[in-house]
């Protein structure tokens, strides 16, 4: 394993209960490859580092939509949703 693949984490975010899906759905969520720290928190210079391969991918049913992984001051994104984790951003295909 590579020091890239060690510091690069893939983080599955399923959807949770709601009036829609009372159980919840695996079929809805998002997926990203960020790099953690000591806290599992986003390694905002590991990012840096490696934001090409920061990758997110937005899956509702059979609809897809993958963009990159950017902070919140990055000026060529237009903001997704900050809701999955606070501190990032979803760049989506066509928006960077």
């Amino acid at each position: 394993m590579t020091k890239q693949q060690r510091d690069l984490k893939l983080i599955r975010l399923e959807l949770a209960r709601s009036k829609e899906f009372p159980d919840g759905s695996a079929t809805h969520g998002y997926e990203f490859v960020a790099p953690l720290d000591d806290e599992a928190h986003i390694d905002p210079a590991l990012w840096h580092k490696h934001r090409d391969r920061c990758r997110v991918r937005r899956f509702w049913d059979e609809e897809a939509e993958v963009g990159h992984l950017g902070d919140r001051f990055h000026e060529s994104c237009h903001k997704r949703d900050s809701s999955f984790v606070s501190d990032a951003y979803m760049c989506g295909a066509g928006f960077e």
